[in-house]
């Protein structure tokens, strides 16, 4: 459930369009989710939310030769309060690690 900055339930006021995604890529995105899926990095959700997934050909992906599939989230971030998490400094970092 997603609040907005008051703390109220959001309702969502839109849904995510088909990208239209070719046959091809449809079978690599959705053996991609599972393999998300089963890595525990992702989780099956049943929300009302819905962004827009596609995959991105630039340079970068040319050259190791596999598409990156991106979710597109500005939708959704429209509504959400945004949090605010300081950078920290090199030297604390470093102080972690150690």
């Amino acid at each position: 459930i997603l609040k907005d900055k008051e703390g109220k339930e959001l309702i969502p006021k839109f849904r995510a369009h088909d990208r239209g995604m070719i046959p091809s890529e449809r079978k690599e995105c959705h053996e991609e989710i599972q393999k998300l899926l089963k890595g525990g990095f992702i989780q099956e959700s049943n929300s009302p939310w819905s962004c827009a997934a596609f995959y991105v050909n630039k340079r970068s992906e040319q050259i190791r030769q596999k598409k990156r599939l991106v979710v597109d989230y500005k939708p959704l971030n429209k509504y959400i309060a945004a949090v605010q998490h300081p950078i920290p400094a090199r030297d604390d970092l470093l102080a972690r690690i150690k």
